[in-house]
């Protein structure tokens, strides 16, 4: 028996009364697509030989799809086989390949339909991987796998000022039914994550614009963001009885949660880390701006000025500051490392509800309920120039080249600015409710929308 370990090799637990039906068909599309697959069905079921065999696998392979199924459920075997998977933090995708009652210990998971579109959109491109699909005791020689070359990457239009006109709706991520709470691009613009008031954490392929998996939380959730490293998501959770909120640290590959800590007896607004991942600041209905480390999972700081609910926080890009918006009509900038406030800006007449940053912190934007966009000069504390959108404004983004501003309105609208000659680009319309949330790729080519309806939007020069 070979005993290489084979980490991406996929470990197929399945009743065998759905071979014929639902599992084969299954295995086979798998391996056509080349992925390296293990499967007990040329193995006699029962002797030792075979339960060594099993166990053998279980240690080698690293990932496991479920064939759910009312007899999958019950058999002990397979019991024994998603346990040992759970156990050792393996990820399990369960396909239901018949209607089963969801047990307890699985109801965390993301449960797929049999369809083999959406099972690839979980489990990525296969890896080449030279060694065979199956582990038999006969002694033949390993099938070499063909290795697979990664598709190529797809060059994409930046939005600019000069272009901004033809932006256009690329699609439409369909799975919330409620408003959209969040968004955020991983740092390799690859997928975007979703929170929605429906509990629901979702991410998407920015490609194929599939959803790739869901998670599920009992509590409330108002923000959610990735680590610069891309390695792990914050979210800002509240219970669902009572007032309290915490931060919870969840593990990107593994989906698993890692760390909760940051107790709040207040709802939080929004988090966000720090650019080198170790701090997270939170924007509090008590008026403070508390900060975090996550080494030790204890508050370093809060950040006291604001007489009303802080709705916005953002750190520059350098880590040397960090700014916050309230409903009190200011922006503060405070010094991230002092934690002492450094200035305010004032001129709104109503509630901040979104600020932010360009990359080179010299600029700074407000949005507020009375209807305006404002940029300011983070040097001077001037206002650079009011822009009046006509109907109160709840999210900004700017591009990553600090050139154009995006904004979202009660409306539904978009509006794109140009920070060169200050003037209005494009309005943007294609929501029925509010505009909540707003990111930007990395590379300025697609810009995320989300709104009170559940509904997401991609925009994109096409």
């Amino acid at each position: 028996m070979n005993s290489t370990v084979v980490s991406d090799t996929i470990f197929i637990s399945y009743s065998r009364r759905d071979w014929d039906s639902h599992v084969r068909p299954l295995v086979e599309r798998l391996r056509q697509a080349g992925y390296s697959v293990w499967v007990d069905q040329h193995l006699l079921q029962g002797g030792q030989d075979w339960r060594d065999e099993i166990n053998h696998a279980l240690d080698l392979c690293g990932r496991m799809i479920l064939c759910v199924s009312p007899d999958a459920l019950e058999s002990k075997y397979v019991r024994l086989e998603y346990r040992y998977f759970l156990d050792e933090n393996k990820p399990i995708i369960p396909i239901i390949c018949r209607e089963a009652k969801l047990l307890p210990e699985l109801r965390v998971l993301q449960w797929l339909p049999y369809d083999f579109d959406a099972l690839i959109g979980v489990l990525g491109a296969p890896t080449g991987v030279p060694m065979s699909t199956s582990f038999a005791t006969s002694g033949g020689d390993p099938d070499t796998v063909v290795i697979k070359t990664p598709p190529p990457t797809i060059a994409r239009t930046r939005i600019t000022s000069a272009n901004a006109a033809a932006t256009r709706d690329l699609a439409s991520l369909r799975g919330h039914d409620k408003p959209i709470s969040s968004l955020s691009f991983s740092p390799d613009n690859r997928t975007l994550v979703s929170a929605s008031a429906d509990g629901m954490v979702r991410l998407w392929d920015t490609e194929s614009r599939r959803e790739l998996v869901s998670i599920a939380n009992r509590d409330s959730l108002y923000d959610i963001e990735y680590s610069p490293d891309g390695h792990t998501l914050a979210a800002a959770l509240g219970a669902k009885f009572g007032n309290t909120s915490s931060l919870v640290l969840t593990d990107v590959a593994s989906r698993q949660p890692i760390l909760t800590f940051g107790t709040h007896n207040t709802r939080l607004f929004e988090i966000v880390f720090s650019p080198d991942g170790a701090h997270i600041a939170c924007a509090c209905w008590d008026h403070l701006v508390t900060i975090w480390d996550i080494a030790s999972a204890q508050q370093i700081a809060a950040l006291a000025g604001h007489t009303g609910t802080v709705s916005s926080v953002v750190y520059s890009s350098d880590g040397a500051h960090i700014a916050s918006g309230s409903w009190d009509g200011t922006i503060k900038l405070w010094d991230a490392d002092t934690h002492h406030l450094i200035g305010t800006f004032t001129g709104h007449s109503d509630q901040v509800n979104s600020i932010a940053l360009t990359a080179d912190g010299q600029r700074l934007a407000s949005v507020s309920a009375d209807q305006t966009v404002r940029v300011w000069d983070t040097r001077s504390f001037e206002q650079v120039i009011p822009f009046n959108q006509g109907v109160p404004v709840w999210c900004a983004a700017f591009s990553p080249d600090g050139k154009v501003l995006a904004t979202g309105d009660m409306k539904g609208a978009i509006k794109l600015w140009c920070m060169t000659d200050l003037r209005e680009l494009v309005t943007l319309s294609a929501h029925q409710k509010p505009v909540l949330s707003l990111d930007f790729t990395s590379d300025g080519a697609i810009l995320a929308s989300g709104a009170r309806d559940g509904t997401i939007k991609l925009w994109g020069i096409g």
